[in-house]
């Protein structure tokens, strides 16, 4: 009884021993098969594959200007250049580094009220009109086609252009003038009598959106874009957009 009992005690002790010396070895592993690189489940799926199409919503505003001198391109004189505010929204499919935009906006386009002298005319026999702007801007619809490259993690050059139809709305409303000598600044706006005043101008009511831009987009993480944007939308135009990806 005693030598069994002693052979007992050897062969608990074997066990013992095999089990302190192999639970380190388990445990390395174990540490090995957590650290071999493989994302987690749940890293997996939160992961966002780069080239897998994204919808998202962006708001935007800009200024549209014109410099005098281009304005006067189409007449002798003009009072000024234009330089007026706009905004609307943007509906976007990324893919990559392509953007696909449809987007829907408002712009006023106006200079200062006063004359404007046709090309050719001259005073007092040809005199100008006075103008006064009456809510005159557009509503457009345009497509855009915009392109990006990496320059930081955060941050990428953006470019590209596109094309919509821009609905006039408001009025330009001219005024006849009475003219004392060669020079605009001695004509002045009729009163009563024959003659328009406060007369609609005729402007066609659909004008073309044509539209290149060059910016950069900058990227605090995955669904969030702020763009700043220039460039030329049929008038030259700066901007800055804020956009959310779902």
């Amino acid at each position: 009884m005693a030598q069994r009992t002693r052979s007992l005690r050897r062969n608990f002790a074997a066990l013992a021993l095999v089990v302190t010396l192999g639970l380190p070895s388990l445990a390395q592993a174990q540490a090995a098969l957590d650290d071999d690189g493989l994302p987690t489940p749940a890293a997996a799926a939160d992961a966002v594959d780069p080239e897998a199409p994204r919808y998202g919503v962006q708001v935007r505003g800009r200024f549209m200007f014109l410099p005098k001198g281009l304005v006067e391109i189409a007449v002798d004189e003009a009072p000024s250049g234009m330089f007026e505010p706009g905004f609307g929204v943007d509906f976007i499919r990324r893919k990559g580094n392509f953007e696909l935009v449809v987007g829907f906006g408002y712009d006023r386009i106006r200079t200062d009220e006063g004359l404007f002298l046709e090309k050719g005319d001259q005073p007092p026999a040809e005199s100008p009109d006075y103008v006064v702007f009456d809510g005159l801007g557009w509503i457009t619809g345009e497509v855009l086609f915009m392109w990006h490259t990496q320059l930081h993690e955060m941050v990428h050059l953006r470019y590209g252009g596109g094309f919509g139809l821009g609905l006039i709305v408001g009025d330009a409303l001219q005024t006849d003038t009475v003219c004392t000598g060669a020079s605009t600044s001695t004509c002045t706006p009729i009163t009563s009598g024959p003659g328009q005043i406060d007369d609609p101008a005729d402007i066609f009511p659909i004008w073309p959106v044509v539209n290149f831009r060059g910016g950069v987009q900058v990227r605090p993480n995955d669904d969030i874009t702020i763009n700043f944007d220039l460039g030329l939308r049929t008038a030259f135009f700066f901007g800055m957009s804020a956009g959310y990806y779902f």
